[in-house]
């Protein structure tokens, strides 16, 4: 279970590292249209998903899958909120487009076969990078694993100019005596049309994402994990170890559980509000918040979350490891 633990850890910490390194676009749905966003599910899949917000349509197909749904598809309409997000036709689904190039969107997909569709979460980028170079470094991560349950993880992951990574769970591989809950390591391998391989032991266990904002310069990292390795099945988000400049404004989430909302911060104080998965109205719940811990690049919430904000816009949140985890983006 350590071991297993461990390598999530080096996967989020890869993630993180990429997001550090340069290029990236600056494209948005709302600049070209259709602008396609490769992407990673917290389930563990890698799609292709297309936006088009002048047409007010949109398109995916899943390219990898940790269940079996390789070249599964789904399309539809868009209908634009006033807050400058569209809600996807058939679903309560929320997706928001950022001009820096990240999307925060779900699929409504059957994913176990067992004939209930729910909805997944998705971030993805539109110009993702691929240097090994840019990638080294330490770096941030929240993650989410599944084998016959699924575990929530945040720690840190290094990665080394030779393409070898480690990582730790549960605390921070930049201070001097980390005492990780557990660790693991591998190799990054085959960068290629913006997408490297991460490997434990050899065998691949998923895609790695490399994203750099065209303004800030933070990278942020997306990893999908197919289920080959002891990594499981599920996905790493990660960044750069430090906190964007000014947080404030809204954040747009959505929960592995299928609530979605905004959390509204201004200086270390914020108001939660949005929808549980039975389209329940909770909220405005109010809170505070705690830069720079658990350590750098993190803040944890008087609820006790942990919560990774990165400056390009990407938000990702561990409530415990048996809970929901929620990813989402600043708009």
């Amino acid at each position: 279970m350590k071991l297993f633990k461990s390598i999530i850890v080096i996967t989020i910490v890869l993630i993180v590292n990429a997001c550090g390194g340069g290029g990236g676009g600056s494209l948005s749905g709302s600049s070209a249209n259709p602008l396609t966003y490769t992407s990673v599910a917290t389930e563990g899949e890698l799609i292709s998903y297309t936006v088009d917000t002048t047409a007010l349509t949109y398109s995916y197909e899943i390219l990898d899958s940790a269940y079996g749904k390789k070249g599964a598809v789904g399309s539809g309409k868009l209908v634009r909120n006033s807050d400058g997000t569209y809600t996807p036709s058939g679903f309560s689904g929320k997706l928001v487009v950022l001009d820096s190039g990240l999307l925060l969107g779900t699929i409504y997909e059957d994913l176990k076969n067992d004939g209930t569709k729910k909805l997944i979460p998705v971030i993805g980028m539109s110009s993702p990078i691929a240097s090994l170079a840019e990638a080294v470094g330490v770096y941030n991560f929240v993650s989410r694993q599944c084998g016959v349950a699924c575990t929530n993880y945040y720690g840190t992951v290094k990665v080394n100019a030779d393409g070898t990574w480690s990582s730790c769970v549960g605390a921070n591989l930049a201070a001097p005596s980390p005492t990780c809950q557990g660790v693991a390591n591998g190799s990054v391998t085959s960068f290629t049309s913006g997408k490297a391989t991460l490997t434990v032991n050899g065998v691949a266990g998923g895609s790695m994402l490399i994203f750099k904002d065209p303004s800030s310069q933070q990278k942020v990292v997306l990893l999908d994990l197919n289920g080959s390795t002891a990594l499981g099945k599920g996905a790493i988000f990660g960044a750069s170890q430090s906190l964007p400049a000014s947080a404030d404004g809204n954040w747009h989430y959505a929960h592995t559980d299928g609530t979605q909302g905004i959390v509204t911060l201004t200086g270390n104080s914020f108001t939660d509000s949005g929808k549980n998965s039975n389209g329940t109205v909770y909220g405005p719940l109010a809170g505070s918040i705690t830069r720079n811990l658990p350590w750098n690049g993190f803040v944890t919430t008087t609820s006790r979350a942990i919560i990774m904000p990165a400056g390009s816009g990407l938000y990702a949140g561990y409530f415990g490891s048996l809970n929901s985890m929620s990813i989402g983006v600043k708009k």
